[in-house]
């Protein structure tokens, strides 16, 4: 009933913000990104990062790197963790659920730590909802930016397809039920939980959520990865502005 009324909750807050906050464009369905592995995706990915008996000592290397090469692109290896624009302004640091929801109401960027716990800023950096994503400031690092939901699907075509790519993103560490996978690309992917539009958070440790810089059709939304503690599914699906969500940055293009 708990997990209902968050939800119900969500949905009324939802709408009565939506008039006042930013429209969108691309495809609105929500869907395991595609191109199913095949036995030839399976050897590639095993050729192009690494897989071998010897992995257990290339993992220690790749976790306590800051970036790694999948395919043709550079990505960060943890989660983002700032708190100022590019340019230096200041992020709203929302702790309560109270300054997180009027953030949303005003279409203001905000970060926060899950659970408002400083102790979970180590391993999965910060919260941000979709202002502080899409703001012109740049959220990302000189050199970076956020991924696009195309950059996303090379990302998890690289590694096998929608159905599988998730084995090699996921970290061996910190996922609940032995839910890790093997880390294989060393993007090191934590299962950070997220932050309701209402304030509230939840399953930190079972999903790891992602934003990408691609906003839905449908107003108010924008295009997300999210990855799971019981299968190796990347699933691509939208949510609304207000949420709080991890953000992995791409290196930019030469």
């Amino acid at each position: 009933m708990e997990r209902i009324y968050k939800q119900l909750l969500t949905i009324l807050y939802v709408t009565t913000i939506l008039i006042s906050c930013g429209n969108s464009n691309p495809d609105p369905n929500t869907q395991v990104d595609s191109n199913t592995p095949t036995i030839e995706a399976e050897e590639t990915i095993k050729d192009e990062i690494n897989y071998s008996s010897e992995s257990e000592e290339i993992l220690e290397d790749v976790i306590n790197t800051d970036e790694t090469t999948i395919g043709n692109n550079t990505w960060q290896t943890k989660n983002l963790n700032v708190d100022k624009f590019r340019n230096g302004d200041l992020i709203l640091h929302a702790e309560t659920d109270e300054e997180w929801r009027e953030a949303g109401s005003n279409c203001q960027p905000a970060w926060c730590y899950y659970d408002n716990n400083i102790e979970n800023e180590e391993q999965y950096g910060k919260l941000y909802n979709w202002y502080a994503v899409n703001d012109p400031r740049g959220l990302a690092p000189l050199g970076w930016h956020i991924p696009s939901d195309a950059e996303w699907k090379t990302l998890t075509d690289f590694c096998g397809g929608g159905e599988t790519a998730a084995r090699y993103l996921k970290s061996l560490i910190l996922w609940q039920k032995n839910g890790g996978g093997d880390n294989k690309s060393g993007f090191n992917a934590l299962p950070g939980g997220f932050r309701y539009s209402t304030g509230s958070f939840d399953y930190i440790g079972y999903f790891g959520l992602w934003w990408t810089s691609s906003r839905e059709a449908t107003p108010g939304f924008t295009i997300i990865r999210e990855l799971f503690f019981n299968n190796s599914i990347v699933l691509r699906r939208s949510t609304t502005f207000n949420d709080g969500l991890s953000v992995r940055c791409i290196k930019d293009p030469f």
